[in-house]
């Protein structure tokens, strides 16, 4: 989870770099698992997205009202991207400026800093068509060891978008979630490109993928 200081965030400044690198015209944005929506608001702001093209899902209840207050314009949800549409148990910060909360559980939700909550989860491809929409531009998923989920949530609309900004784990973290190796795997037999990444303090990856039949 990043900052509000978002122009020293090395990964937003690599998604403005390389949509201009490979001419991709983005009229959508979509972020999973958000925080405080102030990523979402660097990319709008640097790529002149409509307000109305941003969607956010968090499914910290907490955050997803704060998110809704400071942002009214954009398409705020208090919902988890998952691999099934269904209820699923997620583990929220007490602390605002925690950024471990999970739908995968944890050793460290034992501690009284979490609550163990039930919350709505979506499929993308869900969605996006109870909205009408056939496609988002770009998207960018942090959600603390459940990105392989979010993007099996995807289905056919995965081979839609054009550029993935996504943070996955070098090993386990939380109890049985994939790793980077595994999601790299996904991406790759996707159809995607790795254009960029960097390891996170021995823990973590950002990497951000472009979709081989857009820049062909």
């Amino acid at each position: 989870m990043g900052h509000i200081d978002n122009n020293s965030r090395i990964e937003l400044r690599r998604i403005i770099d390389l949509v201009a690198e490979h001419n991709l015209e983005v009229n959508t944005f979509m972020e999973i698992g958000s925080k405080d929506g102030a990523d979402a608001a660097y990319i709008s702001n640097i790529l002149s997205i409509d307000p109305k093209n941003i969607y956010i899902l968090e499914a910290h209840a907490a955050f997803y009202k704060m998110i809704k207050r400071n942002y009214p314009d954009y398409q705020v949800f208090n919902l988890a991207g998952w691999s099934e549409t269904t209820q699923i148990e997620f583990h929220a910060a007490r602390d605002r400026d925690d950024g471990r909360s999970s739908a995968l559980p944890r050793d460290i939700y034992k501690d009284s800093n979490f609550i163990k909550t039930m919350v709505d989860a979506t499929r993308i491809d869900h969605f996006l068509d109870q909205r009408n929409r056939t496609e988002i531009d770009v998207v960018k998923i942090d959600v603390e060891g459940a990105t392989y989920e979010v993007l099996s949530g995807f289905g056919n609309i995965l081979g839609e978008v054009k550029l993935f900004q996504l943070e996955t784990e070098l090993y386990p973290v939380w109890s049985g979630q994939k790793t980077k190796k595994e999601v790299f795997e996904f991406m790759d037999e996707a159809g995607f490109h790795l254009a960029w990444e960097t390891d996170i303090a021995k823990t973590q990856n950002d990497s951000i993928w472009i979709n081989k039949h857009t820049t062909q």
